[in-house]
């Protein structure tokens, strides 16, 4: 009866500390890979940009006698960031830089005005003049307007034969261009770090995974990733180490490395294994010492069998309790983290039902007001719903005949003209020989191959339709005339992808965002500057580490965060 109880007793001990091991060991391997993935996302050389320089640009613009100089030197001497900075005043005329001798000072001092001219005419006349110069100093491709378009973003550029960022901004009382004369040292980034990691008394080191090794942590690290590599994970335990790995999207790992620890649980585990080795012989000793000093009688001798019959069962029940609490609680999570999912998974599909209403949308106000096509009334209908729609009207000859933005480059000019020229091909045949075509046929030719993986544009117009593969991120609608209309043969339409995300979320129905009678809140970020789109309702910092860890490794989570 004895030795009844306390296995019972032991049975429901031994599952409640089983239980509550199990939850620590769950909680510390996913702070463990969130950490892991904190120094991915950090090391990231556009995020570390991003964190340094855009509070930078921010700083300068709004702070009085701000001393350029002395913060060009602390950049350099802190992060290793050769920067070049150009202060302007409210009206756009370049008041100092740092240092006293940046170059590129005549360029910086014409384009600057241009970037903050709101009369795209005025912008196109500077494009004239200076998308030479701009691209010889930023790189193939740039040109003034594609500097515009990115306002408050570090933009990689090349720079004679070098990789280079730039980034400008504007506030009411200044501005300023920042000029990255080479990009940062990965070293020097991920020592920059340290200073962001938990600090986890088990923790060992970290580091960047390399090909060949030359110290002991560099050779264990290849040597712990090879073995988990075999075996499909990314952590686990090798040579008494606890290890974890994470990738971002350009394909650099990254490890950290831990002692293997114990917690208070796993400790009460051994201990009370120890301590019913000790009772059960000691309690079966005092009672037949008891029994030999003086005789049982038969009230006490069923009370003693009431006792144990009783405790046995109720041993057996809290063992099965516990055990059944931690499977019900694993199924909620998991039902919980499936819907979470779904929801998520029924945005992102729901996006393609807005894109398609946007595409009627935009059907409708490009059709003729009374049979007559007035441009500048189209204009007006379409910017008065679409503030930053870009419109584009050409001829059969794809050249252009009406637009109310600056003219892009000539390499995207050369591809739009290939694209509506494979449309009038495809669909207006008739037109074909209505003007003669100056475009680049070698792109045309690409275009109608689709080695650009331009299908969908060519084959389905009037449908907004995304383009992702051509070095240019869009959301671009095609629509086609008939030769009756005159002059112009094809629209254009161009919207900016993050303000149409931006829109789309703001209209989602919270009555979808439901779950087991519960609202979701959404939130969403933007990595485009590190921004939110839509921002947490709590200024928890680890809502944006999450976010970015997500969106530098490729990888969604579904982490509990305690605000």
């Amino acid at each position: 009866m004895i030795i009844s109880v306390f296995f019972g007793l032991f049975n429901s001990l031994n599952s409640w500390l089983k239980m509550n091991y199990q939850e620590w060991r769950t909680e510390l391997t996913e702070s463990r890979i969130a950490e892991t993935e904190k120094i991915v996302a950090n090391t990231d050389k556009y995020y570390f940009l991003t964190e340094k320089v855009l509070p930078l640009l921010k700083y300068i613009c709004e702070t009085p006698d701000v001393d350029i100089i002395k913060i060009q030197q602390d950049y350099f001497a802190k992060y290793d960031l050769d920067l070049s900075i150009y202060l302007f005043d409210k009206n756009g005329i370049l008041e100092k830089t740092a240092p006293l001798r940046a170059p590129n000072q005549w360029l910086m001092k014409n384009i600057f005005p241009y970037l903050i001219e709101k009369d795209y005419k005025k912008i196109e006349a500077g494009g004239k003049l200076l998308d030479k110069k701009v691209e010889f100093t930023f790189g193939y491709g740039k040109t003034l307007t594609s500097l515009k378009d990115k306002p408050e973003i570090v933009t990689n550029i090349i720079s004679s034969g070098e990789e280079c960022f730039f980034t400008w901004g504007n506030r009411s009382c200044k501005g300023a261009l920042i000029f990255g004369n080479r990009l940062p040292n990965p070293d020097k980034i991920l020592k920059s770090v340290h200073s962001k990691i938990t600090k986890d008394k088990d923790f060992l080191y970290y580091g960047k995974l390399v090909e060949k090794g030359n110290t002991e942590q560099e050779l264990n690290s290849i040597e712990a990733n090879k073995y988990f590599s075999e075996k499909s994970i990314e952590y686990g335990i090798y040579k008494n180490q606890e290890w974890y790995f994470s990738s971002n999207k350009s394909g650099d790992k990254y490890y950290t490395s831990y002692k293997i620890g114990s917690s208070i649980y796993s400790r009460g585990i051994t201990y009370l294994k120890y301590l019913f080795l000790i009772i059960i012989p000691l309690s079966l000793f005092i009672i037949m010492r008891a029994t030999i000093n003086f005789n049982l009688n038969l009230k006490q001798l069923l009370l003693l069998v009431f006792m144990a019959s009783a405790m046995i069962p109720l041993g057996s029940i809290s063992s099965e309790s516990f055990e059944n609490i931690k499977i019900y609680t694993d199924i909620y999570t998991n039902e919980l983290k499936s819907s979470m999912e779904a929801t998520i998974a029924n945005c992102v599909q729901n996006f393609d039902n807005y894109i398609t209403l946007n595409s009627n949308k935009l059907k409708n106000l490009t059709e003729p007001q009374k049979g007559i096509y007035a441009y500048d009334e189209m204009e007006k209908q379409l910017v008065a719903n679409y503030p930053d729609l870009k419109l584009s009207i050409r001829d059969a000859a794809c050249e252009v005949v009406y637009s109310n933005s600056p003219r892009v480059s000539a390499g995207q000019e050369t591809l739009y003209q290939g694209i509506g020229r494979i449309c009038i091909k495809k669909f207006c045949p008739e037109r074909v020989d209505e003007l003669p075509y100056n475009g680049n046929e070698f792109v045309e030719e690409m275009v109608s191959r689709e080695d650009l993986g331009l299908s969908n544009i060519t084959n389905k117009p009037n449908r907004l339709q995304f383009i992702y593969n051509t070095g240019m991120r869009m959301l671009l609608f095609i629509k086609l005339l008939p030769k009756k209309e005159g002059k112009a043969a094809i629209i254009f339409c161009i919207l900016n992808i993050h303000n149409t995300m931006k829109e789309y979320i703001k209209s989602i129905d919270k009555r979808s965002l439901v779950l087991n009678q519960q609202q979701i809140n959404l939130i969403a970020f933007n990595p485009m500057g590190f921004k939110w789109f839509i921002p947490p309702k709590s200024s928890n910092s680890k809502y944006l580490e999450q976010a970015k860890a997500a969106f530098i490794t490729g990888k969604p989570n579904f982490r509990k965060i305690v605000d």
